[in-house]
């Protein structure tokens, strides 16, 4: 399956490999902790 890596653009977080939220297949998990949801939410509309 195809996965799918979502994250908000803060340089660390591709340092630690960390994303805000992943998606595989139809599944999405989103972390708890946002700083800004409504940028992550943008990158997620279309599904």
């Amino acid at each position: 399956m195809e996965r799918t890596n979502y994250a908000s653009g803060a340089q660390w977080e591709n340092i630690v490999g960390y994303s805000r939220a992943v998606k595989v297949g139809n599944i999405i998990e989103v972390t708890g902790t946002m700083n800004k949801p409504h940028l992550l939410f943008r990158k997620l509309k279309r599904f």
